[in-house]
């Protein structure tokens, strides 16, 4: 391109800034540009709308209309008593980002564990984003299969291990956590379920003991270490649990499952012990999100699109994070410092198991081992290892897994409580087996299915009713709305400002691709929507 030609594409640029800016910001605004590599980075404006501009309404007003309406992802800086504006250009956001693995120092063990911060992604200003349980004691991750929850899971593993924190993990699809068996500081990864029942009432007997030392001023939370359980695949676990449970209940003992109980005591008092949860989840469900358990998993992930419903579950919004970029692995939503969600790129963190970044797998593996591996004991295991004798016909029942001893690892024993190899023999070559889902392989469903997972099973619009025809002065957040009937163009609606007596300026995101953009309309004009489904605790009417 020659200079002359771009001189003329930036002298474009600028009108264009200049244009939309008074707009905004009136007439006798002044506005100056700065430029690098041929575009517009920074536009500095100097105002005469300060009463008007004090108010966060009207800020973030002219914030989403210079984001939908200039080339650019760009950030606000506003310096109110000067009547002065800057925006800046956002860097774009990648599409993948490595891991980032903070100091380790443990020399004052609660104080360390009180500035703990857990890093696990970038947010859209390209700052690195952290958990930090003092503060926010559990962690929720949502998303479907492919969108990268289970990736994050293992991120923060890796980080509390190499830490020197103690983890336990309860591997919901069996075969997710398969390289930490054995991993630093990783003392139990239980994938049957009666060693998940035991890990749970594991972890709230070790509440209640160090709740009782306190109460007797034996001890202060200074003398303990922090624990971390990560419980994947919650839904799965609760629906395996019900169904174990019937096999094992015998007389005396309470009619549903204790241990769900147990879960939801852990989230509401599991801080104050210094033990905390992550807890992964395919998608947002109202039985766990709308009720006390939401309040104590302030910290959050979504992965993935959502549902309009899920969005508003989990960020009382029918718009954020339903029309994110597709085809991105590891793009989600999270909070801020500030608890408010944005868009971020998390890690992709390396699985043992899979040999995957071998330099970042290095610099993840903890520096000493705290914590040596463990194991649960069978009933009929430890009965053997006691000299106890039994019935031969004796059937173990939830009390004796409940009271399951927890060893040290044998390699031997590890070897007996194997399960045997499936017997292939059975099924001749034109029969399938019976999937049972507890047994299903998930990685013999393929890569591309899990590519494809990505988006929404049932389609672009599960959670949406039916197209009919609303009103533009109608619209509210999160409805979906075709924009450009030629081109087939559904955008999600982030909001919607009157711009005068009868025209509209509406906000929105394209469905596909995830784009900001904004369109003028009038108030009375008919456009096809679709309205998100009513469901049960969805908060739409």
């Amino acid at each position: 391109m020659t200079p002359a030609k771009e001189e003329v594409l930036l002298s474009e640029q600028v009108q264009r800034v200049q244009a939309v800016v008074k707009e905004l910001l009136g007439e006798s605004a002044t506005v100056e540009c700065e430029e690098a590599d041929d575009e517009i980075n920074t536009v500095t404006v100097t105002h005469k709308q300060g009463i008007h501009m004090a108010m966060v309404g009207r800020r973030q007003r002219v914030e989403k209309v210079i984001s939908a309406r200039m080339q650019g992802r760009w950030v606000a800086h506003w310096d109110l008593q000067n009547d002065i504006v800057r925006f800046t250009q956002r860097p774009e956001m990648p599409s993948l980002v490595y891991p980032i693995y903070e100091d380790v120092d443990r020399a004052d063990a609660h104080a360390s564990y009180l500035k703990l911060k857990l890093p696990y992604g970038v947010d859209e200003n390209g700052n690195v984003i952290f958990w930090q349980p003092a503060l926010n004691p559990h962690m929720l991750v949502v998303g479907g299969t492919g969108t990268g929850k289970t990736v994050v899971e293992h991120g923060f593993l890796e980080q509390i291990a190499r830490q020197g924190y103690r983890v336990w993990v309860i591997d919901g699809k069996r075969i997710e956590f398969v390289g930490f068996r054995g991993y630093p500081n990783v003392e139990l990864v239980a994938s049957r379920v009666e060693h998940q029942v035991r890990m749970i009432i594991a972890a709230h007997e070790l509440m209640e003991e160090r709740y009782t030392l306190i109460e007797a001023g034996k001890a202060t939370l200074k003398d303990f270490d922090a624990l971390f359980l990560i419980i994947d695949e919650y839904a799965t676990l609760k629906a395996r649990i019900v169904r174990w449970y019937k096999s094992v209940k015998q007389k005396g003992d309470p009619t549903q499952p204790p241990m769900l109980e147990l879960i939801e005591d852990l989230a509401r008092l599991a801080r104050s012990a210094k033990i905390h949860m992550i807890l992964g989840l395919q998608r947002p469900d109202v039985s766990f999100l709308g009720g006390e358990m939401r309040d104590n998993f302030a910290a959050r992930i979504s992965m993935g699109r959502l549902s309009p419903q899920g969005a508003n579950m989990m960020w009382d919004s029918f718009a954020i994070g339903v029309a994110l970029p597709r085809n991105v692995r590891g793009r989600g939503v999270s909070t801020d410092a500030e608890s408010n969600p944005l868009e971020i790129q998390t890690f992709w963190n390396p699985d043992p198991a899979k040999g995957d970044l071998p330099e970042y797998l290095e610099k993840a593996q903890p520096e000493e081992t705290t914590y040596q591996r463990m194991m649960i004991l069978d009933p009929d295991i430890e009965a053997d290892l006691d000299g106890s004798t039994q019935a031969p016909d004796y059937e173990a029942g939830y009390r004796d897994y409940a009271e399951a001893r927890i060893v040290l690892f044998d390699a031997r024993l590890a070897d007996e409580l194997a399960p045997p190899p499936p017997d292939r023999s059975a099924h001749t070559s034109n029969a399938l087996p019976e999937i049972n889902e507890e047994t299903y392989d998930i990685e013999a469903s393929g890569e591309e299915e899990a590519e494809d997972s990505m988006e929404s099973n049932s389609g672009l619009f599960e959670g949406y009713r039916p197209a009919t025809q609303e009103k533009a002065s109608s619209l509210e957040e999160g409805d979906a709305v075709l924009i450009d009937d030629a081109l087939n163009l559904w955008g999600i609606v982030t909001a919607v400002e009157p711009e005068d007596d009868d025209y509209l300026i509406l906000d929105y995101r394209d469905i596909e691709t995830g784009e900001a953009d904004s369109a003028s309309i009038t108030a009375d004009t008919w456009l096809h929507t679709r309205r998100p489904d009513e469901q049960e605790g969805s908060g739409r009417k």
